[in-house]
């Protein structure tokens, strides 16, 4: 069995507007290990998803979610 003690998982080009399915990928357990890298494509849908519909903030924090790979790689070798 392969236990990986970090992971990226990269999003970035996949198309999404809506729809709670979504919300099983992005349930893990331990945001400490991970981050998630957003795009265009499904930044806004994300945000409404975890924040809530009528949320204005953006879901990108740099902590956990990123809109860009290499300061979500940075981010989790500090983790």
């Amino acid at each position: 069995m392969w236990l990986p003690s970090k992971i990226v998982i990269d999003i970035s080009e996949v198309d999404y507007e809506s729809g709670d399915d979504m919300e099983l990928l992005l349930d893990i357990p331990d945001s400490t290990s991970s981050v998630i890298i957003l795009g265009d494509k499904n930044r806004k849908a994300i945000s409404t998803l975890i924040l809530g519909i009528d949320a204005e903030e953006d879901i990108v924090d740099n902590k956990f979610f990123f809109d860009d790979l290499e300061k979500g790689i940075e981010q989790l070798n500090r983790k």
